[in-house]
């Protein structure tokens, strides 16, 4: 229920979107705008959960890397961790802030990810 949601506001969009295993979704192309990444093609996956919108994704998983796998860093914006989609994957571990506070829906939640990949990284 919840992937179906998602992808459904995803198309609504006017993202392209393919279904990955389980309940992961990936955004075949999504040009970063903004910020020291401006220009760049990526692909984006979300495990989206079954619950959503009650709960939001994590975190984005992007493909190709924006910069190395580094857990150990407190600056966020070099912390990207491993992604169970492989090697050429990074989970930027994010967590939407205050995301009960508000308006839960996919053009919300993609607003985050707007501002997290052009504005925050």
């Amino acid at each position: 229920m919840g992937k179906e949601k998602f992808k459904n506001g995803l198309i609504e969009m006017g993202y392209q979107v393919d279904e990955l295993h389980d309940n992961w979704l990936k955004i075949k192309s999504y040009t970063i705008s903004s910020g020291r990444f401006e220009n760049k093609n990526v692909e984006i996956a979300f495990d989206v959960p079954a619950d959503f919108e009650s709960t939001e994704p994590h975190g984005p998983h992007i493909r190709p890397l924006l910069f190395p796998v580094n857990t150990s860093s407190q600056d966020p914006k070099v912390r990207m961790h491993g992604s169970p989609l492989g090697n050429d994957w990074g989970h930027l571990s994010r967590p939407f802030p205050n995301w009960k506070k508000g308006h839960r829906s996919v053009k919300r939640y993609m607003q985050y990810i707007d501002h997290l990949l052009e504005k925050t990284l």
